[in-house]
């Protein structure tokens, strides 16, 4: 539910509240779960000129197909000005966030040009890190590192990176857990702008009060002015207790590339890597297995056929009104193929998250009326099961 007030617009969902202040830019307010901030303090900024200083242009609250939309426009006018537009979409367990950033001409980054830095309040055990893909290739791979007792006073990097983590997932001593990861456009919040690769700095603070994350595409070690421009950059948080959700013995699992539909279905899957995809479809994890022509043989959901395939058996699906529908292997993964995501050229380093929410919001929502819809999570992953 969306309650639009005279300062602000009130999410509510079951377990789950958020309030964005109508005369403010940045981000929520809070993110509430049960009834106590996951967190706050969200912020986007220019060096110390920050979002929630922008005089506010456009402010819209409204549901859709299921999700609650807020939008905020605005504009920092001191100086050469800096426009700012976001757009959130909230489900129970997640928000996913699209930040433009309009640079005019003169526009000069300092030092720090930051998207979605934000604080956690409260006592943090431990987090899971998936790197970013090129660390992934150079074999880095998915770790676990506990987060230490600070004293009072006490202010502690505990993790520093140059390139955007896939993911990070925290988690404290009852098993809830928090997550953030970047969008699909991987290859944007690579770009720093256009000043060069590795000259981000995504670092995590743990202090007596809780975690800061500061995320910054861009950190710079010398005066940049980027080029007259509108600057999008795509990211999500979700948020949950960690549990197991296995899908029962009598699932009848449907092959999404040669379908076979009973009858009746009482209750029914779609394992996203079963069948045979066409190899046009299947993600290329590389940008050495693009030049030589190789792939997985896991489809990459960001090919608009994929999504065209599924919809279509899901509608088919519907036709029978099962009482159960699950969905395995809806996992995010990356791929370098560009032609995935409408471009042409060289390799497009990307993932598939925002079509995965996209696909997961139209069948709760195409679903609604006839059963509920179920992911087959596991413990050692992400809240939301979308993992490398």
């Amino acid at each position: 539910m969306l309650e639009k007030k005279r300062d602000s617009f009130d999410i509510e969902f079951e377990n789950m509240s958020v309030i964005h202040d109508r005369h403010c830019v940045d981000g929520p307010m809070f993110i509430k779960y049960k009834g106590e901030v996951i967190a706050e303090g969200f912020s986007t900024y220019v060096d110390d000129r920050r979002d929630n200083a922008a005089v506010v242009r456009h402010s819209k609250g409204y549901s859709k197909s299921g999700t609650n939309v807020v939008e905020m426009e605005g504009f920092l006018p001191i100086g050469s000005e800096i426009h700012f537009n976001h757009k959130y979409i909230y489900q129970p367990e997640y928000v996913r966030m699209t930040t433009d950033v309009k640079f005019h001409n003169g526009t000069v980054v300092k030092r720090h040009f930051g998207i979605g830095s934000f604080k956690l309040p409260g006592k943090w055990t431990r987090y899971h890190l998936t790197p970013a893909p090129r660390h992934l290739q150079e074999g880095a791979e998915p770790s676990t590192f506990e987060i230490p007792e600070v004293k009072d006073d006490e202010r502690v990097m505990i993790g520093h990176w140059h390139r955007p983590p896939l993911s990070i997932v925290f988690e404290n001593k009852k098993g809830f857990v928090f997550e953030v990861g970047t969008g699909f456009d991987v290859w944007r919040w690579e770009q720093c702008l256009g000043y060069g690769p590795e000259a981000a700095s995504y670092k995590v603070f743990a202090t007596a009060a809780g975690l800061e994350v500061v995320r910054e595409p861009l950190m710079c070690c010398q005066e940049f002015t980027p080029e007259v421009n509108q600057y999008r950059h795509t990211w999500y948080m979700a948020w949950g207790e960690r549990k197991e959700l296995a899908a029962p013995n009598d699932v009848v699992w449907i092959d999404p590339t040669n379908p076979v539909f009973p009858e009746t279905l009482d209750k029914v899957g779609i394992d996203l890597y079963a069948g045979n995809w066409n190899e046009s479809f299947l993600r290329v994890p590389t940008s050495e297995m693009l030049e030589v022509g190789e792939h997985s043989d896991k489809p990459c959901f960001a090919h608009n056929k994929v999504q065209k395939t599924l919809r279509s058996v899901l509608r088919k699906i519907k036709e029978r009104s099962p009482n159960e529908l699950w969905l395995k292997n809806f996992n995010i993964g990356i791929c370098c193929n560009p032609s995935h995501v409408s471009r042409r050229g060289k390799a497009l380093v990307h993932n598939d998250s925002n079509y995965l929410f996209d696909f997961i919001e139209w069948t709760r929502h195409a679903f609604r009326e006839t059963c509920e819809v179920k992911v087959v999570k596991s413990s050692d992953k992400s809240v939301l099961d979308f993992s490398v």
